[in-house]
């Protein structure tokens, strides 16, 4: 193994480290407690104008001590912009939206999506109160919206909220990461008159984005269609979970995500037909700023991602870089890029896309050079073979921890199917580039495409059908951290050989196994109902301490959805697939008499349609002996559900006691009518819409 300096020069310190680092902690810390830093902004103020003070004045101190002293004081003072930073966007996203319907003029600002009945576009907010806000519309699908239309929209915005149910991805935290204000579900839509204004890039780049996609449209369709739109314009519209099944079995979803393998394959073809053909200097100044312009073009008619904002902003600087004449390393661009993305979006660092991103071209950097390099006696075959092989393996490696902790699956065959998707994906760009530019071809290209893309999804297919193709992975937040700083240091003892980094990643290791046996041990689950937070329909689930569990659910496709949402729930805590209860059912562990359901200590009113009335049975009376005589139930908690039209007075008087919990099916007009009858009856009320899903403990009976 070669010394670390000789890989990346004699002095390795990587200043933009000094920048990067204390920023993004401060940027985590602002956004993790940001009701708290929010609420004392002007003791953040005082400290960072003392750290800044105390870094000019200790830094013409002469001394060790005074030069420690003003590298703390710059690194706190870093750390406090990027508290700012967060801060600040979060404050420019967040907005507090009135609870009555009200008129909205607003511009797409994505291509329209179809999700089940419903279609869905991002919208800027054009006039009022809330200009400039972005929001996320959900319209009727059988109306006909495009990119950069201007409309009216009439209805109730939310601000997003967490569903709430357990181990379920917070869908809320992602939309504010893309500057999303709140959401929208409405049927009244007008079309605004269209007015001439001012020349707008993102509007002018969606359209070109629009009219790229319906020309693939014209010539490919199904599952071809979803991948080329996706690889070459970053259109997932069109992508299902059966088409993204293989690439994620295989390790190779980031095909599917526009990021710096297109930008490099498509600058490597600009570098072969133009650049080096430029030999005066001045015409190459001219050359590599076309270049780029092109790339931030293709940039904005992908959307912008935050993946492809990483890799132009890299492969700018390195362009600039060699113009000027100035060494510079990979992971000094690297860093420079990073930071530069986040002075302008701060909130990035919690994308992951741009996490993903980052950390397997820095993998890439920091590994790749840990490993020989062929000697010329090889092919130029073999030696490109292996070095594909490589970047696959370092890349691999760096994402290793985030994505098992992400997306719970590790393609076994990743590496091989690497090498053969990245191979094809070259040609399908290129070949992609030329559809677009040169249609008098399309009759010779259309072809090659659809052979190119039958040969990658075989081949896919293919690995992902063999034995053993997919691990499954749980680790916890605190292993994936570990695992990350483990990778580190091994790499860092191979370029360094001194035995306490060593020693460090040893104990680092033995951490790492401890910590990931203990918590995947096979403890008990505790008794527990869970009233689901779901979006297409209602479901409510009691799980026993031996695993066993029985759940309700009502709605359109809910039980794709439910599993969906409890998929790792299920797993950590060790959770049969659940008994489902479509009708009377008694256990000695549960009783199930339509609408009461009694488990452990607690009793619980489902209300999703007219159901006859209970009483309460005496106390000699066991739980599940139901009467039907008399007209009063005390429940420990009254579950309304959509299909349920009784009136809330009148069933609160029926239901008595207990905590009424509104599903987030609910209409707003009747929930409100709920609130306000709970309110006069000072009846505690769960709002799923607001609060998210429901936990209750439960003692065994």
């Amino acid at each position: 193994m070669r010394p670390l300096h000789k890989v990346f020069g004699e002095h390795v310190s990587f200043p933009q480290l000094w920048l990067l680092l204390p920023i993004s902690v401060g940027i985590f810390v602002g956004r993790t407690w940001f009701d708290l830093f929010q609420a004392a902004s002007v003791w953040l103020t005082v400290v960072t104008l003392v750290a800044a003070c105390a870094t000019v004045g200790f830094h013409f101190w002469r001394g060790a001590v005074w030069r420690l002293l003003s590298l703390f004081s710059f690194v706190t003072l870093v750390m406090c912009c990027g508290m700012w930073l967060s801060i600040s966007a979060i404050h420019r996203t967040q907005a507090e939206w009135l609870d009555a319907p009200q008129t909205y003029a607003v511009r797409l600002t994505s291509l329209p999506r179809h999700r089940g009945h419903t279609l869905q576009a991002d919208a800027q907010i054009l006039r009022g109160t809330y200009t400039d806000k972005h929001i996320r519309l959900y319209l009727p699908d059988t109306l006909h919206v495009e990119a950069g239309q201007t409309l009216w929209i009439y209805g109730t915005v939310s601000a997003p909220v967490y569903s709430g149910n357990p181990y379920a991805f917070d869908w809320a935290d992602y939309l504010l990461t893309q500057g999303i204000s709140g959401t929208i579900y409405t049927s009244h839509v007008a079309a605004m008159p269209q007015t001439a204004s001012g020349f707008n890039p993102r509007l002018w780049a969606l359209h070109l984005q629009a009219q790229a996609v319906n020309q693939l449209e014209t010539y490919f369709d199904d599952s071809d269609l979803a991948i080329l739109a996706a690889m070459t314009l970053g259109d997932k519209r069109q992508l299902n979970a059966t088409i993204r099944e293989p690439f994620a079995q295989t390790g190779t979803s980031h095909l599917l995500a526009l990021s710096g393998l297109h930008i490099g394959i498509l600058f490597a073809l600009y570098h072969f037909l133009v650049l080096r053909r430029l030999r005066q200097r001045r015409w190459l100044f001219v050359g590599v700023g076309l270049g780029l312009l092109l790339i931030w073009l293709y940039a904005m008619v992908a959307g912008m991602p935050l993946s492809l904002q990483r890799a132009a902003t890299m492969l700018s600087l390195m362009q600039l870089l060699q113009l000027a004449r100035r060494e510079s390393l990979g992971l000094d661009r690297l860093f420079a890029s990073a930071i530069l993305l986040l002075l302008f979006s701060p909130l990035a660092l919690f994308d992951l896309g741009f996490q993903l991103s980052f950390l397997s071209v820095a993998a890439i950097m920091w590994l790749k050079p840990l490993f020989p390099k062929l000697p010329y006696r090889f092919s130029s075959l073999v030696r490109h073979t292996y070095e594909a092989l490589l970047v696959s393996f370092t890349a691999f490696i760096g994402t290793l921890p985030l994505i098992a902790y992400t997306f719970h699956t590790i393609g076994t065959y990743t590496l091989f199917a690497n090498l053969i998707a990245v191979v094809l994906a070259t040609p399908l760009l290129v070949l992609s580039l030329f559809f677009f530019l040169f249609p008098f071809a399309v009759s010779l290209l259309v072809p090659c495409l659809k052979c190119l893309l039958s040969i990658l999804t075989g081949t896919l297919q293919f690995f992902a059908s063999l034995p053993g193709a997919t691990l499954d992975l749980y680790p916890t937040g605190l292993g994936t951290v570990v695992g990350m700083m483990l990778i580190l240091l091994l790499s860092a003892y191979l370029y360094t050989r001194r035995k306490p980094v060593g020693l460090s990643a040893l104990a680092l290791l033995f951490f790492l196994v401890g910590e990931e046996v203990w918590a995947h041990r096979l403890a008990p689950p505790e008794p527990q109902i869970v009233f689901y937070n779901l979006w297409r329909g209602s479901a409510v689930q009691a799980i026993s301490r031996d695993g066993h569990s029985y759940v309700w659910m009502q709605g359109d496709d809910i039980r794709a959805s439910l599993e969906s949402q409890t998929r790792e729930f299920w797993h950590r805590e060790h959770i049969d697939t659940p008994y489902v209860l479509t009708a009377s059912y008694r256990d000695r562990e549960l009783a199930f008499v339509p609408p009461l359901l009694s488990f452990g200590d607690q009793r619980i009113a489902v209300l999703a349609s007219k159901q006859p009335y209970h009483y309460n049975a005496p106390s000699d009376v066991a739980p599940t002996e139901v009467d039907t005589l008399a007209p009063h139930i005390d429940v420990d908690y009254l579950y309304v559900c959509k299909g349920y039209s009784g009136q809330p007075a009148h069933t609160l008087q029926t239901y008595r006691s207990g905590t009424v919990v509104l599903d987030h099916s609910l209409g707003p007009i009747y929930r409100r009518m709920w609130h306000n009858a709970a309110d006069s009856l000072h009846r505690p009320v769960h709002d799923m819409d607001c609060d998210g899903a429901l936990v209750v403990r439960c003692v065994p009976s």
